[in-house]
């Protein structure tokens, strides 16, 4: 949301936090499993066929890497 220019009062408003300092901590701490998590999310309230496929493509993307194709 906040890529999208949400303001962060309204962020704040909808995950429910009292301080503004809370909702500014969990937007810096978000790492790459929670944005895509969102993603589905987002896309679910709209239309559950498009999360169903941008589940599949983000599942089809994690098995491409896998730690143990990294290693010699």
């Amino acid at each position: 949301m906040e890529r999208a220019n949400v303001p962060i009062g309204s962020i704040q408003r909808i995950l429910g936090h009292e301080n503004r300092s809370t909702t500014e901590i969990y937007l810096h701490s978000i790492g790459n499993a929670e944005r895509e998590a969102m993603k589905v999310f987002e896309l679910a309230t709209q239309d559950a066929d498009q999360a169903e496929i941008l589940t599949q493509s983000l599942t089809q993307e994690r098995e491409k890497v896998r730690p143990h194709d990294l290693t010699p």
